[in-house]
């Protein structure tokens, strides 16, 4: 939810001025979900030495501070906010793929293509979610709406 989001609103905030970048400039911005393939292959090598939780919690952070990092009225900035947000989020989604098929006793499949229906009603509510929040503030409003969101939900994976 928060990482579609983020790049849902990034490009309406990119097309505006200073920038007023080009459709073709900003279908280069999806590049940045490339960090997510090192980061899925990062969690891939290191899963058996990880509890789920951890890579989880990881991944959430790196989101946390990708999503700060955009905060800031520089294109660079962006730019690199949307990296290590996709590194993190791709790290998180792995994990808790993972912690899915590990944890369910019987029936993975069925527990792996709930977790995924979820997962996608998820992330098309949060983007309508989140327009709520990106109206009439240029889109930073949606910077604010990820952090409390994902604030809460850091605190509470780290206490279970």
């Amino acid at each position: 939810m928060i990482f579609l989001s983020l790049y849902s609103y990034t490009i309406f905030i990119l097309t505006d001025k200073p920038y007023s970048l080009s459709s073709s400039w900003l279908g280069l911005l999806f590049l940045t979900y490339l960090s997510g393939t090192i980061g899925s292959a990062l969690v891939g090598k290191i899963d058996h030495k990880i509890f789920c939780a951890q890579g989880i919690i990881l991944g959430t952070l790196l989101i946390m501070i990708g999503t700060a990092i955009t905060l800031y009225d520089n294109f660079f900035a962006t730019i690199g906010g949307l990296l290590v947000n996709g590194f993190g989020f791709f790290i998180a989604h792995s994990s808790l793929s993972t912690c899915v098929n590990q944890y369910s006793l019987g029936a993975k499949a069925s527990a792996t293509s709930l977790y995924l229906v979820f997962y996608y009603l998820g992330a098309s509510a949060g983007n309508t979610h989140f327009y709520f929040f990106g109206s009439g503030s240029s889109g930073k409003g949606c910077d604010w709406g990820n952090k409390h969101l994902i604030y809460p939900t850091t605190r509470r994976t780290m206490a279970t």
